[in-house]
């Protein structure tokens, strides 16, 4: 969990013929020097081009290792720069995992980077010795690198939009909360996540770190202690602090960089987690039966006694009897509590300053790899699936486009390409009346029409998810504000 990915782009791109060698368009000259890229295919054979390895910052190693990164004819093309998941502990943006060749094939250019994870991206002392949030600021300072010199690979630099899925998209959040990131992306894609998740950041970041020192290997420390290396709220007397407010109250109040946003979720997302570890579902309802203030725990800053209270109302929400009676509605609350509830807010939150478009991604296919999971009776899709209808990759289901997919799949794959595409080079996933598309408008959430679209065998704009205003009825009621989380 300790593994160091390096400070590295992949950038895949049409490239620009006023920059690359005439004779050899793979070779391209930065200021810094020349690199060499290679020529790949997309799925419908157009010819693209992958540069790897490529350093935005001085590799973090010895003395530099707990310190903030160093710097170091077209018609230019929109650009997708997606930042990789893993729960801020693992992932890779490496063309292994995240192959673009569908998004190539809409003409845009996709830049994927790597940054600091685990320890060695979130371990922080909280006075500045070990500052806070490393991870996202190599995440800032490749945003820099690719405003600065996408230009160099047939991009447009006004044109950038940031895009993630789970942490990544927590990343996302984050870059859009700090000030740091003023005018260097316009727009951003949150799938499944968002900084007002509950356990999205750390609120003892100073104890874990002497911890993990006292313990002597993380192994010993993260036992029975779930994700404990993740970003913080810095001081903002800090050197280079990225994060200095209640990330609620920020977005509440449009202390952000105000760009439009596609944020949205999967149909089930907590299936996943119960299928890895099966023993949940009996574990998890006896455990919230037997104090009902477990379904609160130490979110939303509440007192003891409206936790109980509020966690007697969430649980009416989901059964009139027991969760031990019905364990499948345990399942539906952590898919509510950990990501629809708090993603919906977002969306609620930022409309009152930017455009934002809100889905529900509901289509169970082959290509999510992960078709038959079933829990307690419970179906849907599950947390990740999306992936594997945006990229070209093993997460396809080793399928990669070929022609034994199923023909439904496919629909559904060009169509989320299409408006991910359109979001990135319009800011509007929809700007014509498109056949394809279902002849669908996707309108864009008021505070007081939280409108979605549902992206199943049909797309169809619907309103209110899941049992979002049944939560907002109780959180609000006995929440103290201000909030981090929500």
């Amino acid at each position: 969990m300790m593994k160091y990915n390096g400070l590295l782009l992949l950038i895949l791109c049409a490239i620009s013929s006023s920059v690359a060698d005439v004779a050899d368009p793979t070779l391209v000259t930065l200021p810094e020097g020349q690199i060499r890229g290679q020529a790949l295919q997309s799925p419908n054979d157009n010819v693209y081009y992958a540069f790897q390895d490529i350093p935005y910052a001085t590799p973090p190693v010895g003395e530099l290792r707990f310190q903030k990164p160093g710097d170091t004819s077209q018609t230019p093309l929109a650009v997708l720069i997606w930042i990789h998941g893993g729960g801020f502990v693992g992932g890779s943006g490496a063309i292994q995992e995240y192959k673009p060749g569908f998004f190539i094939d809409h003409n845009i250019v996709v830049v994927t980077l790597n940054y600091r994870v685990g320890v060695l991206g979130f371990l922080t002392t909280e006075d500045g010795v070990i500052p806070g949030n490393l991870g996202l600021k190599d995440q800032h300072l490749a945003l820099q690198w690719v405003r600065n010199n996408i230009d160099l690979f047939g991009g447009d630099p006004e044109k950038i939009t940031i895009a993630g899925e789970s942490a990544g998209a927590g990343s996302v959040g984050y870059q859009i909360i700090s000030q740091q990131n003023k005018g260097l992306f316009r727009g951003g894609i949150l799938q499944s996540l968002t900084p007002l998740h509950q356990q999205a950041h750390q609120n003892y970041a100073r104890f874990y770190a002497f911890e993990l020192v006292a313990v002597g290997k993380e192994s010993g420390l993260l036992e029975g202690q779930g994700l404990i290396w993740m970003p913080v709220i810095e001081d903002a007397s800090l050197d280079g602090a990225l994060l200095t407010g209640l990330f609620h109250e920020d977005i509440r109040t449009g202390n952000i960089n105000q760009v439009p946003i596609i944020i949205g979720f999967n149909s089930e997302e907590a299936l996943g987690a119960f299928k890895t570890d099966p023993s949940n579902i009996e574990v998890l309802p006896k455990y919230f039966d037997s104090d009902l203030s477990n379904l609160i725990r130490n979110k939303f800053n509440m007192t003891k006694e409206n936790k109980l209270t509020a966690g007697t109302r969430l649980r009416q929400i989901y059964t009139d009897g027991t969760f031990e009676d019905d364990p499948g509605q345990v399942v539906k609350f952590y898919s509510d509590e950990s990501f629809t509830t708090p993603v919906i807010r977002h969306a609620k939150l930022q409309s009152n300053y930017t455009d934002v478009y809100m889905y529900q991604f509901s289509y169970k296919g082959n290509m999510g790899d992960m078709k038959d999971v079933e829990i307690a009776g419970v179906r849907g899709v599950c947390h990740g699936e999306d992936l594997g209808y945006l990229w070209d990759s093993h997460l396809s289901n080793g399928s990669n486009g070929s022609s034994g997919d199923d023909p439904e799949d496919v629909i559904t794959r060009q169509r989320l390409l299409t408006l991910w595409s359109n979001f990135v080079k319009y800011l509007n996933p929809t700007p014509e009346v498109d056949s394809f598309l279902g002849n669908v408008t996707w309108e864009k959430v008021s505070p007081n029409n939280l409108v979605y679209l549902n992206i199943n065998d049909t797309l169809e704009m619907q309103t209110n998810p899941r049992d979002y205003l049944k939560w907002e009825r109780i959180i609000d009621v006995y929440a103290i504000p201000p909030l981090v989380n929500y």
